[in-house]
């Protein structure tokens, strides 16, 4: 069976794997919607687990694809278990006794080995294992078109909260219904720019940072495939979050641009002019650029704020413990659901340890180092790249199904850049076979 769909079939009338996916796309950056009173029954998700359901995988994908959509799934499983075992016997090898002063996921657990969390979130995995491996066997450039009616309707409904706050100074969002047995998962954040009071963009991604996380994606590859005007959208509500996640997602992506581009890059050219305009208007005494320079920037990484702090902490105490646990434990993790972190490099270590975090790091990188140079793999490229970063600086998600979709669609490239060079490679049907002079 082929694994890439021929873009030479683009034009074909849709089937029902392309109509599941335009459905799936529309709601898949959504992660503040439940349809069941359950966590993960976001309408994103139970599309993916429903995949996992043999008559509906076969309607989809036909008898082939659903074989092929269960082997792959059947190796990550198979990879994973491996993982946690190897985990849990460096756990019972070293001896460990105590979990110190980590976060946990549920701190009512007082098991040390195989804790209620290794089961239950793995189950978040699911999805987003189904999500990898859909894309990256069946996606065809067709269906770009279908993944930005979701992030544009998910823009628009960020803009329309900021409207409905600075019309009415409440909050507008009527859509959100996760919540957890703390928390909501929906979060409601403001900040002050000299008078003026504005709604941190979040839409329906939980909280701000959550937003920038998904969106970023999006808009870079929205722009790499000549979709300016959206690019240009999803740049706007990226600057509305107020986010430290947005700004270093943008600098990683300019960055990127000078060693696709060069310096002479225009993009990346305004970008820094505006900056230095931004910065000699602060050295100045511009007073809103201070202020947002302080709060978005500055109180993070200084720890000066609630949220710098909160995070600043619970990094110190993972890495502490970390480093102080047994060699065994470094190199395969304490297991998988086991400790949250405030950035994904800290999680990845105590879960899954460095063997875990350099599979990790292999997965996103291997597609970087092999697509090829036109605009769209670029795109890919740098999406993969920025979501990686972000990710493991400052979002501890593993489970929001942009990030594997992106993924997806990279490894999805990669498989049919090598399909068309062996195709160019390999000789014609109908050719005569070469002489002996030819062999020779």
């Amino acid at each position: 069976m082929t694994t890439t769909l021929s873009s030479a079939n683009d034009n074909a009338p849709l089937r029902i794997a392309d109509r599941y996916f335009a459905v799936w796309a529309v709601v898949l950056p959504i992660s503040t919607i439940v349809l069941l009173p359950i966590q993960g029954t976001t309408p994103a998700y139970l599309m993916g687990l429903a995949l996992l359901a043999p008559p509906v995988a076969a309607l989809v994908l036909g008898l082939k694809g659903c074989a092929l959509l269960y082997r792959r799934l059947l190796v990550l499983a198979l990879i994973f278990v491996l993982l946690n075992v190897l985990a849990q016997v460096a756990i019972k090898a070293s001896g460990i006794w105590h979990l110190g002063m980590i976060q946990l996921m549920d701190r009512d657990d007082r098991n040390i080995m195989f804790r209620r969390t290794m089961i239950t979130q793995s189950i978040y995995l699911l999805p987003v294992a189904v999500t990898f491996i859909f894309v990256r066997y069946f996606y065809r450039p067709r269906w770009d078109r279908f993944l930005f009616v979701g992030v544009i309707l998910l823009a628009m409904y960020g803009l329309y909260e900021i409207g409905f706050f600075t019309a009415t100074g409440m909050n507008g969002d009527f859509l959100s219904n996760r919540s957890f047995a703390s928390a909501k998962g929906s979060l409601f954040q403001t900040i002050g720019i000299g008078p003026l009071l504005l709604q941190r963009l979040k839409s329906l991604t939980g909280e701000p940072s959550m937003y920038a996380f998904t969106v970023l994606p999006f808009c870079i590859y929205a722009w790499h495939t000549g979709r300016k005007r959206t690019a240009g959208l999803l740049f706007i509500t990226l600057l509305l979050t107020f986010s430290t996640t947005a700004a270093m997602g943008m600098a990683c992506y300019l960055a990127m641009r000078v060693v696709f581009y060069g310096p002479t890059d225009r993009p990346a050219i305004v970008c820094l002019v505006v900056l230095l305009c931004i910065i000699v208007l602060g050295m100045g005494g511009n007073n809103y650029v201070i202020e947002i320079y302080e709060k978005v920037i500055l109180e993070k990484f200084q720890g000066a704020g609630m949220s710098g702090r909160m995070r600043m902490k619970q990094f110190e105490m993972n890495m502490s413990y970390f480093q102080q646990a047994p060699l065994l434990t470094q190199i395969f993790g304490l297991g998988f659901g086991y400790a949250r972190g405030s950035n994904m490099f800290s999680a990845l270590l105590l879960n899954l340890g460095v063997l875990g975090w350099l599979l990790v790091t292999a997965i996103f990188f291997i597609p970087v180092f092999s697509l090829g140079n036109s605009d769209r793999e670029r795109g890919l490229r740098a999406a993969c790249v920025v979501a990686y970063v972000t990710m493991m600086v400052a979002v501890p998600e593993f489970s929001y199904l942009s990030t594997w979709l992106f993924l997806g669609m990279a490894y999805n490239a990669v498989a049919a850049k090598r399909a068309a060079a062996a195709a160019v490679a390999a000789p014609p049907e109908n050719a005569p076979a070469p002489t002996r002079l030819q062999r020779a």
